[in-house]
């Protein structure tokens, strides 16, 4: 599997997403099955809970080619009491 990585550091006050306020970790996956794995990945995120992440699907604007962006923190959200 070859994913596109780009770490983003810092603290961004303002951000779109509670993930992108943090330092995060972003995956880009361009083809079929490397956006299915990440689907797979999302989902796990999703049932570990604790881990801010996003994820969305892209297309080029003549639908030709489709991919996705997995958006992950680097950090686990404070834990509720």
């Amino acid at each position: 599997m070859n994913l596109a990585l780009m770490l983003h550091h810092g603290h961004r006050a303002g951000a779109p997403n509670e993930v992108m306020s943090f330092p995060h970790l972003e995956l880009l996956a361009s083809t079929d099955s490397e956006r299915e794995r990440l689907k797979i990945l999302a989902d796990q995120l999703a049932a570990f809970g604790s881990v801010p992440f996003s994820i969305k699907e892209v297309e080029s604007i003549d639908h030709s080619q489709h991919g996705a962006i997995l958006r992950i923190a680097l950090c686990e959200r404070p834990a509720e009491t």
